[in-house]
């Protein structure tokens, strides 16, 4: 008996060794193996007792690493009868703590925090208060806590869990610079930065001198620092931490291992906070591909690539691509967890969120209420992911201009925050400004520069002077002041935000291009027509740079800088901005759109100005062949184009033309309008002056005489 003891015993460590690896199937076979010879020997001892129960915990951890949760608690149920038949309640204990992790990793709070107190209470009953398994069990409990969003309570668990592993084995071992890592993380979670740093490095520092700088958990605090960098804004450091974290799991385990695909996908999510979209997809497929390699199809990991992934095409504008790649997240993650999951009421927001970008406010609206109807059930009514789908349903309503709708959301957000959050967290800040937000909206802007100046408040200490949500806070209390006409503050808020920007991002940034198309239209409203050309210019070398030089937002800014040129009289530079547009118009949409209309209208406004009556008459013309090929034509606008073609051809003597188009422009108004109206009084004046140069006086005097009763009875009484 004790040689074939001996020989389990080595099966059954080969099996560890490969487990230790994240090789599982291989590690399984060998616990297969071993149990198989187990339960061929008849009236085995304790000791075979106690290996076989060993063996179906291991079992349990492999399965559970592979998201076979079922496999796991079958094995975890045969070693708790194992433990019971040995009469040891400490493993029954342990039982209960594999469990309880397999139900954590599902998402089963409340059942994991059952397992998790069972285990505490067995443990304290017989190991006394100040043991090792003790500090497991608290441990345990601050991570369910911490998944709960409760991160006060986490925080106790893993002082508690850190108090007695440091009274039992001092400060300089593993375990405790794990804790201290668990627990910088919770400052993380809460936002308070400057805790969770110093943990963080006593972690590394405790980790380097224990098990030396290539670890695992030394990994894990480098990995934990650059998630803090990341959520400060702060990506070159973030990069510099995660890649770090990186070179030490690759030397550990290699290129294709789980845990560095975690690498590879959390460097790809900070390279798409850089808009580097390009870059993201690389890190985020190289990651999804180790995962594929490693894991069944239906693994949450592989749902969460997908779901980062179509992120990546959210931000691209790739709304198609990105819903599908939603759907294959939310599968893998209804195959695997159920309906009623929340994780599957990420999938659910994150669906709604790219519906809202399509324009598909109803659709949007049903994914977030199904979210909310999953986060409420399996969360509670406090938890901080539902104050996320909160604002997020909010943000529908503000579309929407339902703003009372949106506004007892976004409160129900923020009364959510308060309790769940750190008073200075960043997600708070977020949520004054979309309150502030719809008061703007509403024209309440003394309410909305209070919430935006909260939200500054508190961005400032949590991230400092020179993060993207600061400049954020200065944009958006510099929209109030314009729409305040407060138009010196608006600038001074609008040059504080592009300044944060462009140190951060660059020049070459959509916030910034975003920012100087504010100050140009304040300078515009200043009438600042130097300031706002300068202010143009760089926005066109900007988009120019961005987008190309066949771009349609290119040919709008060509467009506005001829508006200003037109509006000091230098009509030759208008003229070749606007030329300018319409070539690139004429290439992206062909010569009939719509949009092109403003286009030859304005040449041929400038062409009239220079008395280059030919050239305006053919833009007013193809101006005319537009408007008319529209089945929902204005009516005003056909006859204000047919007016100004009747003064084309007046100027070039052409008075029967000009005649037919006078009178054109006169049935289409007043058959819509009616005669009574200025417009129409325009164009009986005009009617008479063609008249007047043919030398009919007779006609000429009746026009006048109906433009000028027209205006007198609409004057009447007017000083």
């Amino acid at each position: 008996m004790p040689a074939i003891l001996n020989s389990l015993k080595t099966l059954h460590e080969e099996g560890r060794s490969f487990k230790k690896k994240y090789k599982y199937i291989l590690a399984l076979a060998l616990y297969k193996e071993a149990i198989s010879e187990i339960e061929s020997i008849p009236n085995g001892s304790d000791d075979l007792l106690q290996l076989e129960y060993d063996i179906y915990l291991d079992m349990a951890y492999s399965y559970k690493e592979q998201s076979e949760w079922s496999k796991a608690d079958e094995c975890c149920r045969k070693g708790e009868e194992l433990a019971k038949k040995l009469q040891n309640e400490v493993k029954i204990a342990k039982c209960l703590d594999m469990q309880g992790e397999t139900k954590r990793i599902q998402y089963y709070i409340s059942g994991a925090m059952d397992d998790f107190k069972k285990s505490l209470e067995i443990k304290r009953r017989l190991l006394g208060s100040d043991d090792i398994e003790v500090s497991k069990s608290y441990s345990n409990i601050g991570t369910v806590n911490k998944m709960a969003g409760t991160y006060a309570e986490a925080l106790d668990m893993y002082t508690e869990s850190l108090k007695i592993q440091v009274n039992i084995r001092g400060e300089n071992h593993p375990d405790v610079a794990s804790l201290y890592c668990n627990i910088g993380d919770i400052y993380r979670n809460q936002g308070k930065y400057n805790d969770a740093l110093p943990m963080l490095k006593k972690s590394i520092e405790i980790g380097s001198a224990t098990v030396g700088d290539n670890h695992p958990n030394v990994a894990k605090s480098y990995h934990t620092i650059g998630l803090i960098y990341w959520n400060q804004g702060q990506y070159k450091c973030a990069l510099s931490k995660l890649n770090k974290s990186l070179k030490i799991l690759r030397e550990i385990f290699g290129e294709n291992h789980v845990d560095v695909a975690t690498l590879y996908n959390d460097i790809g999510l900070v390279y798409d906070a850089q808009d580097k979209y390009n870059e993201a997809l690389s890190k985020l497929n190289y990651s999804l591909n180790i995962r594929l390699a490693s894991f069944k199809d239906n693994h949450p990991d592989i749902a969460e690539s997908y779901h980062n992934i179509a992120s990546v095409y959210y931000h691209l504008e790739k709304y198609d691509d990105a819903v599908s790649m939603h759907n294959k997240s939310l599968k893998i993650t209804r195959a695997q967890l159920g309906d009623n999951h929340p994780y599957v009421a990420v999938s659910y927001n994150n669906i709604a969120l790219t519906y809202c970008k399509q324009g598909k406010s109803d659709d949007a609206l049903s994914m977030y209420n199904k979210a909310l109807n999953i986060e409420l059930s399996t969360l509670g009514d406090k938890h901080p992911s539902i104050a996320i789908t909160y604002k997020n349903i909010g943000d529908v309503y503000r579309q929407q201009a339902k703003y009372d709708e949106a506004l007892s959301m976004y409160n129900k957000a923020l009364e959510i925050e308060q309790v769940a959050l750190y008073e200075n967290h960043p997600t708070i800040a977020e949520t004054c400004s979309n309150i502030g937000l719809v008061y703007k909206d509403q024209g309440k802007y003394d309410e909305a520069l209070s919430m935006h100046n909260k939200s500054l408040d508190i961005g400032l200490v949590a991230f400092g002077n020179n993060h993207p949500d600061i400049a954020m806070s200065y944009y958006n209390i510099g929209e109030v002041c314009h729409n305040q006409e407060k138009y010196d503050e608006a600038l001074s808020m609008y040059e504080k935000s592009i300044e944060i920007i462009k140190a951060r991002f660059g020049d070459n940034h959509s916030d910034v291009a975003e920012i100087y198309h504010k100050i140009a239209a304040v300078y515009k409203k200043q009438g600042k027509y130097d300031d706002n050309l300068l202010i143009l210019n760089k926005l066109l070398r900007i988009r120019r740079r961005m987008l190309g030089d066949n771009h349609l937002d290119v040919a709008t800014l060509y467009n506005n800088i001829a508006l200003v040129h037109q509006s000091q009289g230098n009509y030759d530079k208008a003229l070749a901005m606007h030329k300018e547009s319409l070539d690139i118009q004429l290439k992206q949409l062909g010569k009939n759109h719509p949009n092109i209309a403003a286009t030859y209208s304005n040449l041929g406004h400038i062409h009239s100005r220079l008395s280059e009556y030919n050239s305006a008459l053919s833009m007013y013309k193809k101006l005319l062949k537009i408007q008319q090929s529209q089945p929902y034509g204005n009516d005003s606008d056909i006859a204000e184009t047919n007016n100004y073609i009747g003064l084309a051809c007046s100027k070039l003597k052409m008075y029967d033309d000009a005649l037919s188009m006078f009178n054109k422009a006169l049935e289409i108004y007043s058959a819509r309008f009616g005669e009574n109206n200025p417009t129409a009084a325009v164009y009986y004046g005009n009617r008479g002056d063609v008249y007047n140069e043919q030398g009919n006086y007779r006609q000429a005097c009746i026009s006048y005489k109906k433009s000028n009763s027209i205006l007198c009875n609409l004057y009447v009484g007017y000083d």
